[in-house]
């Protein structure tokens, strides 16, 4: 495909829910 939209929406959403949940992890802390 020409735009693998599918493929770089899961990489970015993973990425900002790790980026999140480290985040929340640090502040809880």
């Amino acid at each position: 495909p020409a735009e693998p939209a599918g493929f770089i929406a899961s990489v970015v959403g993973a990425i900002i829910l790790l980026f999140v949940y480290g985040l929340a992890r640090k502040k809880r802390r």
